[in-house]
C-alpha cells in the first residue's frame, strides 16, 4: 500500500515541478515516475494532473501540472 508525502516533501516537489526540475523523492532521492492523468469528462472544467510515484519507497501524490509559460 502506497503512502502519502508529508506536507513539506509535498512542497518541495511541487516547487520542483513548477521549476522545471528533474523529479526526487525527498524521502529517499530516488527518482518520481510520472503518470498522465487524463481528464475527466463529466466536468465542466479541464485539469491536467500528474500522478507521481516512488518506486523505491512506495510513495504517491497527484499534483496539478502548472500552466505553461
Amino acid at each position: 500500500m502506497s503512502q502519502d508525502f508529508e506536507p513539506a516533501e509535498r512542497a518541495q516537489i511541487e516547487a520542483a515541478l513548477a521549476a522545471g526540475q528533474a523529479l526526487t523523492c525527498p524521502s529517499c532521492c530516488a527518482p518520481l515516475d510520472r503518470t498522465m492523468i487524463p481528464p475527466r469528462t463529466d466536468v465542466s472544467y479541464v485539469r491536467r494532473r500528474i500522478w507521481l510515484t516512488c518506486g523505491s519507497c512506495d510513495k504517491s501524490l497527484v499534483l496539478d501540472q502548472p500552466k505553461a509559460k
